[in-house]
């Protein structure tokens, strides 16, 4: 019963890769992703298709488009938390996701065991805002 859509999948996903790969060798946009720890074909197809304006702008500028900038929530001499809202939620969803296997697993491959060290909150914000700078 699932073995069709888990054939889907492995079709579709290894048609993204050779897509990426082809396209990797004339922009160098795709090169740079590559080189990014965590970053596969599905968060570069991701970045390139839902983020054209990757290059155009600055790290803090698509931090922003993403959604993962901590906004201000104050309103005179009320003082809210920061939150992160609005921009793309799919490219953030992606981001996140790409992230999590660099968090747990360090350069051996074994799982990592400062991944709870900032409370598990920063690293919500900072990874993909990190990644959506690259």
């Amino acid at each position: 019963m699932l073995s069709a859509p888990k054939k889907q999948l492995k079709t579709i996903d290894l048609r993204l890769k050779v897509l990426v790969d082809s396209v990797g060798k004339e922009d160098r946009k795709v090169e740079i992703l590559k080189s990014v720890k965590g970053i596969g074909p599905v968060a570069i197809s991701t970045l390139l298709g839902e983020l054209p304006e990757l290059s155009l702008l600055n790290r803090g500028q698509i931090a922003k488009q993403v959604g993962v900038t901590p906004m201000n929530s104050d309103s005179g001499k009320y003082s809210g938390k920061q939150r992160t809202s609005g921009g793309r939620r799919y490219v953030r969803r992606v981001l996140y996701m790409a992230m999590l296997p660099v968090l747990w697993l360090n350069d051996s491959g074994s799982p990592s065991q400062n991944h709870s060290k900032a409370g598990g909150s920063v690293y919500r914000f900072a990874i993909p805002r990190h990644f959506s700078g690259v």
